[in-house]
């Protein structure tokens, strides 16, 4: 486990939101030894405790593996080519996937889950409208494994660490029982894109901002579902009066 986090609060259009500080956080090896992953940003936590944050593979595997071949990464087929979406290169591996990672509490998966009108398409929706611009062309895995791509060599145990390491991080006061409960691939989606090594800075800012408009769109779609209000908020603002207030770009369309 990490020593605690520094924590802050920010106002994404209006509504608080947490961030956590990753500095202290590691990603497990793996059998190969080598740190192919990494975390490039705070961890934000929404007001019903879905958790997001960003991962960095620096050796990706090709394009034609994540989009073509769905029998290995278990990505949706899609025949996309530099002459249908110039923004993109053939040759991922000669840069940097980004992996937008989810988590949802058990309680707010159980909540999601009950209605078939919420379910796994609203999930979806919250974690994707109005985050990323369309030309980042993002796509989702189907599991959170098939996200680290096919050189990870990362075993379950290791990947379940990481899961539990992120949950006691976001939330320092749950017990060994509770954290049994963010098993690696449940109430968990993963968003991925890939980038040329020139654009990270501008890619993670944008990353960054697409997690803290998906929390904002997790709490608003629970505040307006919940009528029998199953789920309690925190209180964010109790204990920080004065959050710094998050600009969000002009470019992104808000939902």
């Amino acid at each position: 486990m990490i020593p605690e986090s520094e924590r802050s609060i920010v106002l994404y259009q209006g509504s608080p939101i947490e961030r956590v500080d990753t500095r202290t956080l590691a990603f497990p090896e793996g059998r190969q030894g080598d740190p192919r992953y990494f975390v490039p940003e705070d961890i934000v936590v929404s007001q019903y405790g879905v958790i997001g944050f960003l991962i960095v593979d620096k050796t990706p595997e090709q394009r034609w593996y994540s989009y073509d071949n769905s029998e290995w990464t278990g990505v949706e087929v899609r025949n996309i080519g530099p002459d249908q979406n110039p923004s993109h290169f053939l040759n991922t591996d000669a840069g940097f996937k980004m992996i937008r990672y989810f988590m949802l509490p058990p309680t707010v998966g159980n909540f999601f889950a009950r209605d078939r009108f919420l379910g796994e398409p609203m999930i979806d929706k919250c974690c994707r409208e109005g985050t990323l611009p369309d030309e980042f062309d993002e796509i989702r895995a189907d599991t959170p494994g098939f996200a680290f791509g096919l050189k990870a060599g990362y075993l379950f145990e290791e990947h379940q660490e990481f899961v539990r390491t992120v949950a006691k991080a976001s939330f320092p006061d749950l017990t060994d029982e509770e954290l049994d409960h963010y098993d690696w691939g449940k109430n968990q989606y993963t968003y991925l894109s890939f980038h040329p090594w020139q654009d990270f800075k501008h890619v993670i800012s944008r990353g960054m901002e697409s997690l803290l408009a998906a929390m904002n769109n997790f709490d608003t779609v629970i505040e307006r579902f919940d009528s029998k209000r199953v789920l309690t908020p925190r209180d964010l603002l109790a204990d920080n009066p004065n959050p710094h207030s998050y600009e969000s770009s002009p470019s992104v369309k808000n939902p």
